[in-house]
């Protein structure tokens, strides 16, 4: 069975290169929000994709590319029961289920590097916050950083797929939930994204496709802080510029939730974007936004969102770090924060939270591909729970009282 599905997966892999080349649809239309396509909505009108053109494969021959798809082994499902969506409250089985989770990357492997952990570390770091009671970790996937053959779009990386089925095998084995974010890179100019509409889809429904069958993945995240690139801003202590329309990225967040919905109908869809959130809603099935302010201001973001949508809403990304402030004063506002999530959650207003991040970064880790205007001391490394060594901050204190099932559930 597993030679059997590998097979028909590189078949439909090539089929589809055929057919995307051979292809030719309508342009987007005028108003994208009106005719995105979600589980919540099935009978809205879908989003015709844009005109796609296969790259030839001028880095690697057919039977290159062949063999490179061959060599990825087929994915062997866990074995987790699969998170849904009913109304507006997740249910894991017969019994509801509440978002409390971390965004994840190792202290060692930040950002870019994040598929080079090994499993030792994986192993520790999923045993760290299952003892903290996390059920879900958020985790980011680079594109450039899991497909090659320059040309030919979506030739996976043996080496990183299989990492990337270790992560998710590391997790699952302490029951913990992922919410995968797809199309990952502060800088979507380079390599490009929304203006490389084929090949963003064709490493897109790759992963999707190989994933579908997944029940440790509660859900797809399209794009992380989306909205930055056409607001700017800092997330996460990473500053992003104002680099696209608003109507250019909606259009491709609309396209991109069209193409996975079209593969898998089994995981929800989400976008964590940060500042317009409620732009997002006509193509999810989970309004995400992210909060970097005071705590209290969570009350008004919270009343914003509830007047654009009735959709589930969650708090995809929630921090402060301990570098401006000191170890204590980030315990304090997290706790803030995350009390008042909770308020939301017992409102049935919120789904859940996710902390930003687990792991201090080690110093300098996380400066590349952008720099840190503060050097290796640079505040983006200081938000994690745990210090780069594994030693608990105050915050993971935090985490582990509110990350505690309650009764209710």
């Amino acid at each position: 069975m597993p030679a059997c599905r590998l097979l028909m997966g590189v078949a439909s892999f090539m089929i589809g290169l055929i057919l995307l080349a051979a292809c030719r649809d309508q342009p987007p239309p005028d108003e994208p929000r009106l005719r995105a396509v979600t589980a919540a909505h099935a009978g809205t009108p879908t989003v015709t994709p844009l005109p796609t053109e296969t790259p030839q494969p001028n880095g690697c021959s057919i039977d290159e590319i062949t063999e490179r798809l061959i060599a990825v082994p087929a994915y062997m499902p866990t074995e987790m029961v699969p998170i849904r969506l009913v109304g507006n409250r997740l249910m894991q089985g017969e019994a509801p289920f509440v978002i409390r989770g971390l965004n994840y990357y190792p202290a060692e492997y930040p950002l870019w590097q994040f598929l080079n952990v090994d499993r030792a570390t994986l192993a520790w770091d999923m045993a760290l916050m299952a003892e903290k009671h996390i059920n879900t970790i958020r985790i980011f996937l680079w594109d450039d950083l899991l497909f090659t053959c320059p040309g030919s779009s979506a030739v996976p990386m043996t080496d990183q797929i299989k990492r990337l089925d270790a992560i998710i095998a590391a997790a699952a084995s302490q029951r913990i939930y992922l919410i995968i974010t797809l199309h990952e890179q502060p800088d979507p100019t380079s390599p490009p994204l929304y203006s490389s509409p084929d090949v963003t889809t064709i490493r897109t429904r790759y992963l999707v496709e190989r994933y579908k069958d997944e029940p440790a993945i509660l859900a797809w995240d399209l794009r992380h802080g989306g909205d930055a690139d056409y607001l700017g801003g800092t997330i996460g202590g990473i500053e992003r510029e104002h680099t696209f329309e608003r109507t250019e990225v909606l259009e491709w967040l609309f396209r991109m939730s069209t193409t996975v919905r079209a593969i898998d109908n089994q995981h929800l869809i989400t976008a964590g974007w940060s500042q317009d959130a409620g732009a997002t809603f006509p193509a999810v099935d989970i309004v995400s936004f992210q909060h970097w302010d005071e705590p209290e201001a969570l009350y008004a973001r919270f009343r914003d969102l509830r007047e654009h949508t009735s959709k589930p809403l969650l708090l995809i990304g929630v921090g402060y770090d301990s570098k401006r402030r000191n170890e204590s004063q980030q315990s304090i506002q997290l706790r803030t924060a995350l009390n008042i999530a909770e308020e939301a959650i017992d409102w049935g207003d919120l789904v859940g939270w996710i902390g930003w991040t687990a792991f201090d970064f080690a110093p300098g880790s996380a400066c590349e591909p952008l720099a840190c205007p503060g050097g290796a001391e640079d505040p983006r490394h200081y938000y994690g729970m745990w210090r780069p060594d594994r030693s608990p901050k105050p915050a993971a204190n935090v985490i582990e009282v509110l990350a505690r099932p309650r009764a209710r559930e």
